[in-house]
């Protein structure tokens, strides 16, 4: 009798090219901003994280619109909990030495596709989308069916 995989080895398999082209997007930032003599693991890092925080904009700058109402001081505090989260993540990921040594000798070997300065527009990229996206969700979603300050309403709270 064959066992089913288990869900999340299910869940990884789909996510694994996602890693890969995350690990090469560092890869190639890493190596660009070695190249300048540039703070190249630090920087590296920030770039992810700001592509990581834009690309999640929308989910969870949503999921804020819906506690609307409890307060400025725990909308920024729900905000910068999820930047935390996203620097954890990367910082577990890229600042320890074996691994950082892993992902730039597996890159090593993989063509360049595209030049510099392409990997460098993610960012910019990631931004809009990110805006446009959160745009799309709170105008058609949030707004048109009422769900603003939905979970903790403001007559709750009194």
């Amino acid at each position: 009798m064959v066992m089913p995989p288990h869900k999340l080895t299910i869940i990884n398999n789909y996510l694994t090219p996602m890693k890969k082209v995350e690990e090469y997007i560092f890869y190639r930032t890493y190596m660009a901003y070695k190249k300048k003599d540039d703070p190249a693991l630090f920087s590296s890092s920030m770039y992810l994280i700001g592509i990581y925080f834009s690309l999640l904009m929308p989910i969870h700058s949503s999921i804020i619109d819906l506690f609307k109402g409890i307060g400025k001081n725990y909308e920024k505090g729900m905000m910068f909990g999820c930047m935390i989260i996203i620097r954890i993540y990367v910082i577990r990921k890229y600042y320890n030495p074996k691994n950082l040594k892993n992902i730039l000798a597996q890159n090593r070997k993989k063509k360049k596709i595209l030049p510099t300065w392409c990997y460098f527009t993610i960012l910019p990229i990631s931004i809009v989308v990110g805006v446009a996206l959160y745009g799309l969700i709170t105008s058609f979603v949030i707004k048109k069916f009422g769900l603003e300050g939905i979970i903790l309403p403001k007559e709750i709270l009194k």
